[in-house]
């Protein structure tokens, strides 16, 4: 048997392509959505809490606080200030219909208030 003969029993993997990294983006997002509307029952959240009891999938602090900034662009978190300068935290929003999917979501979705009432004039 020849010394420079290879072998390839199976295909190389291929590189991920930019829409299997934003359909993992997309479902990472969304699980972390998910789980803040429906596991997370306090008004506010912060990165040690996610990291600890949230999803698996994102237990990284990086890809934590990327999607994080995604939700707040999207209106569903908004940052406090907390009481230590490291440390970041937010007010969850929760809507009261339901909530939509982030695949349905526009970045400037929010929860509109009611117009004020205009003063009455006598």
């Amino acid at each position: 048997m020849p010394k420079s003969e290879t072998f390839l029993f199976a295909e190389p993997e291929a590189k991920p392509t930019k829409d299997q990294h934003d359909s993992d983006l997309t479902r990472e997002l969304q699980k972390l959505h998910d789980w803040l509307q429906h596991n997370w029952t306090k008004p506010t959240v912060n990165v040690r809490d996610i990291y600890r009891l949230g999803p698996r999938s994102i237990r990284n602090w990086k890809k934590l606080l990327s999607l994080t900034k995604i939700l707040v662009g999207h209106g569903w978190l908004i940052p406090i200030k907390s009481w230590r300068y490291d440390m970041h935290e937010w007010q969850i929003i929760r809507a009261p219909d339901g909530y939509p999917t982030i695949a349905t979501m526009t970045p400037a979705a929010r929860i509109e208030t009611p117009p004020a009432k205009p003063p009455n004039s006598l």
